[in-house]
């Protein structure tokens, strides 16, 4: 079958030498895998770096037939923008003018974020009579107005009104909705305004189970080792892997690690605008230690020489996409066996992951000495720690492992594009 992918934002595999793939990116290479004939459209730029890939629209191939076209838009430097909003519109523009000149797909799957994009693949599925699944992957418009104070929500709200009207739209004219969790489904089918139907579903985020050889995994240890980072039997080593946002602060993490003293590592994998901060709160502290962003393989082996590691949110009360979903970052963790420490509440998707499975803890930021706690009790009891580890492994194999999850995805895909 011909399918097109509508998704910008993610790492592409023309990115260069061992790109971590995202969702879209494995489904990708599963679906070309299987012989389908694949078109992932996105934009030039590059969400991570805010830097663009090429200054012009431009096709990339993957393989025979796997195809990665690029259109060029504004770009922006800030994830949460004005000109974030422009550049949205203009590639959801620029998809529905050049689709015109592509051979019909027998189906569209279209992520969201972002609105525009979804929308414009509801608009085309509508106009050709293309059956289009929207991924639902963030809360958009929702979270904009969760994260305001109370007082002024009505004002974002009626700001917001055009997004929520194309959500609206997107919804109850999408084939089905998918949802990484229950919950992201229930969501999008109240936009839709129906029932959950045949071809709705749920596909949780999920990691790729990578086994390193033992000469990669020798080499890179060295390589860690003259950075810093080498695990004895007693160190103990928390992990961030991700974006370095200010949805996603880890300044009491910060704070916990410089009143333990070098009895305790942390390990900031990424960058992002709050770097230079978390850089400034880490002076003198020699045991907070920045990678930078590293590519695939040195982050698996990384994630292998850790301890525990750390999932925030800086709107954990607030925010109903944190609370109701588990992050790609937390199913990478899980895979190599990490427990999970998060300021996620315990009723969250995550926290009752974690308390039902016995592979992490909760910790409540208003509570100065919450996460020292843990990190002590877990630093001091080895027999819980190593119960946490393999209970982590457990709880990945079970239900986030991306072979599984995302062949599902594509017998579903394929369902729907021969019965509709």
């Amino acid at each position: 079958m011909r399918i097109w992918l509508l998704k910008d934002g993610e790492l592409l595999p023309t990115d260069g030498k061992d790109v971590r793939l995202l969702r879209m990116g494995l489904l990708a290479n599963e679906l070309s895998r299987r012989g389908h004939q694949v078109i992932w459209w996105t934009s030039t730029l590059n969400h991570f770096k805010k830097e663009f890939r090429v200054a012009c629209d431009k096709d990339m191939r993957v393989d025979s037939n796997y195809l990665v076209k690029l259109l060029h838009g504004p770009g922006y430097q800030k994830n949460i923008s004005f000109q974030r909003i422009f550049h949205n519109r203009v590639i959801a523009k620029r998809f529905l003018q050049a689709a015109q000149e592509e051979e019909r797909p027998d189906i569209v799957l279209a992520s969201l974020p972002t609105i525009e994009f979804a929308l414009a693949a509801t608009q085309y599925g509508k106009q050709y009579n293309v059956p289009v699944i929207l991924d639902l992957r963030d809360m958009w418009p929702d979270i904009f107005v969760d994260i305001m104070p109370k007082f002024l929500r009505i004002f974002a709200r009626i700001a917001l009104e055009w997004q929520f009207h194309a959500m609206y739209d997107a919804c109850k004219n999408a084939t089905a909705l998918f949802g990484i969790s229950q919950g992201f489904l229930n969501w999008g089918l109240q936009y839709a305004a129906r029932e959950r139907g045949l071809f709705d579903a749920v596909y949780p985020l999920a990691y790729p189970d990578t086994l390193l050889d033992r000469s990669v995994v020798d080499e890179l240890s060295q390589f860690w080792r003259q950075q810093g980072i080498y695990k004895n039997k007693n160190d103990f080593i928390l992990v961030y892997a991700g974006s370095l946002v200010s949805s996603h602060r880890i300044n009491s993490v910060i704070e916990t690690v410089k009143f333990l003293g070098n009895d305790v590592k942390l390990v900031i994998a990424g960058q992002g605008p709050l770097l230079a901060e978390y850089q400034r709160l880490s002076q003198d502290c020699p045991n907070i230690i920045f990678t930078g962003w590293i590519d695939k393989l040195k982050l698996l082996s990384l994630l292998k020489m850790c301890t525990v590691g750390v999932a925030n949110s800086s709107h954990s009360g607030q925010r109903r996409d944190c609370v109701m979903s588990v992050s790609n970052k937390v199913a990478e963790y899980f895979s190599a066996g990490l427990p999970v420490i998060t300021n996620l509440p315990i009723t969250s998707e995550l926290g009752k992951k974690i308390s039902e499975n016995r592979c992490g803890f909760c910790y409540r930021e208003n509570d100065g000495n919450s996460l020292i706690r843990i990190i002590e009790e877990l630093k001091n009891n080895h027999q819980l720690l190593e119960a946490m580890s393999v209970n982590a492994r457990i709880l990945y194999e079970s239900e986030f492992v991306a072979e599984k999850i995302y062949a599902n995805m594509c017998d579903h895909l394929e369902k729907i594009a021969t019965k509709v």
